[in-house]
């Protein structure tokens, strides 16, 4: 009975008969049931709080009994592994784990009162993933169920993959920078080596490709082509028109990625006997100054190669690329070097190297060997001075000319002058001319002998 109050009542009746049988009275018992009817439906709003926040959680959400059946799920449980909701109750917890985890994940559900563990799950048609799994016990009555929640985590660690892979990658390259010194063949292969790791693969090439895309020569290869590969009289010079499908991405001028090598392919032009069992294929080219310059394949990933693997591929190529040619202009420069180096000390002819200071001062940054002679002075020991330091027999006007070579860019011949210090005495001619934005370069002459010379002639004559 609901009292106006607000007060409710369980109340029940006994008749009370007398000697005869007939009825004389009655016994009521009033029973006030308000907290009990309040606890109950304090209860039943607190179970529709619960199955709302399982049913609104991220995380799927199961109640197992002590069969390690599911007797409820919430609708992300379903979701994760592709089910209905009605299809997964009474289902045992182990048909959405792969066969081979199956009594790992059992001992760890029985046996761990809670706990987390990692595991490869499976959904409905088969799919693996990466899941994460919490376990809880908790006591419903005389029996313990336990609760679990269950996260895919399968994004999380693909994002965390690809960030260790683009570290690895910038790591490669500042390696490969800091190994200038090795022969190409070993920066090759140490690229091979890390492109491998990189895209998780088990076989790879690296192929350099002459000025007019026709032949391909070897430039690198794993160690497992070489175990697998039994075609006799191994060549390492190979035609592009009678390639097959990896000078595709020759042909075609990108990255081609097979992910079915058994599968028909008009591109496939047959194996040679002996050549080792490909399943899947990636091949990327290197492009410079729109010329391909190398070609890098990598095959039999476990998993189907994607846009991804081939951007990691072409960015340490690319980058490899860079540093050959890089390697090769320094080789190229200092062999010019040392052959500038060998014209300006056999020259007869005095040189001076003059350089711009920061504070604007012209400083002398080098002189041969014909300069010492010619001047009678060790020019090492002023290297880094200023001219006025060094050469006092100098005018003003003849450090302005110097000075506007630096400034206008434009050589300029000296007449003959006179010039005496306490080293040389006599006449010089000198020509003066920028060798690069901050240097400028004076070749000169001691004319003195020859002025007297003339001068005896003309006095004879």
């Amino acid at each position: 009975i609901l009292h106006p109050n607000g007060q409710s009542w369980y109340v029940r009746g006994f008749p009370l008969f007398d000697s005869d049988g007939q009825l004389s009275g009655a016994i009521e018992i009033a029973l006030e049931t308000t907290s009990q009817k309040k606890a109950e439906a304090a209860f039943r709003e607190s179970e529709e709080r619960f199955r709302i926040l399982a049913h609104a959680a991220h995380e799927g959400v199961a109640l197992l009994d002590t069969g390690m059946r599911i007797i409820e799920a919430n609708d992300s449980f379903a979701r994760i592994f592709g089910y209905n909701l009605g299809e997964i109750q009474k289902k045992p917890i182990t048909e959405f784990v792969v066969p081979e985890h199956k009594p790992e994940f059992q001992t760890f559900i029985q046996q761990a009162p809670e706990g987390t563990l990692r595991y490869q799950a499976m959904k409905k048609k088969g799919t693996r993933f990466t899941a994460e799994i919490n376990v809880r016990s908790i006591p419903l009555g005389k029996e313990k169920f336990r609760v679990i929640t269950v996260t895919d985590v399968s994004e999380q660690l693909y994002a965390e993959k690809i960030r260790v892979q683009d570290i690895d990658r910038m790591e490669t390259l500042i390696e490969l920078n800091r190994m200038m010194d090795l022969l190409p063949r070993e920066l090759y292969n140490i690229a091979l080596e890390k492109v491998l790791w990189l895209t998780e693969s088990s076989l790879g090439f690296i192929g350099r490709i002459n000025p007019d895309e026709t032949e391909m020569d070897m430039e690198a290869f794993s160690a497992e082509v070489m175990k697998e590969c039994n075609i006799p009289d191994h060549t390492w010079k190979f035609q592009v028109a009678q390639a097959g499908l990896w000078a595709e991405t020759i042909r075609q001028r990108k990255a081609v990625i097979i992910n079915d090598y058994e599968a028909y392919n008009p591109w496939k032009r047959g194996f040679p006997s002996g050549h080792v069992l490909l399943k899947r294929f990636l091949t990327v080219p290197v492009f410079d100054k729109g010329k391909i310059v190398l070609v890098a394949g990598v095959a039999n990933k476990r998993d189907p190669y994607e846009e991804r693997d081939a951007r990691q591929l072409t960015l340490v190529m690319d980058g490899l690329w860079r540093i050959l040619q890089r390697k090769q202009a320094e080789e190229m420069l200092q062999v010019s070097e040392k052959k500038f180096r060998s014209v300006v000390e056999a020259n007869p002819l005095g040189m001076h190297f003059y350089s711009m200071a920061e504070n604007g001062s012209i400083i002398l940054s080098g002189a041969n060997p014909a300069a010492d002679k010619m001047l009678h002075i060790q020019h090492n020991s002023f290297l880094g001075k200023p001219l006025q330091e060094i050469f006092k027999g100098f005018s003003e006007s003849q450090f302005a000319l110097i000075q506007s070579v630096f400034v206008n860019k434009k050589p300029i011949y000296t007449e003959q002058f006179e010039y005496h210090d306490k080293h040389f005495q006599g006449t010089l001619e000198a020509f003066l001319f920028p060798l690069s934005f901050d240097s400028v370069v004076c070749i000169f002459n001691d004319v003195t002998e020859r002025i007297r010379l003339n001068r005896e002639l003309v006095v004879a004559k």
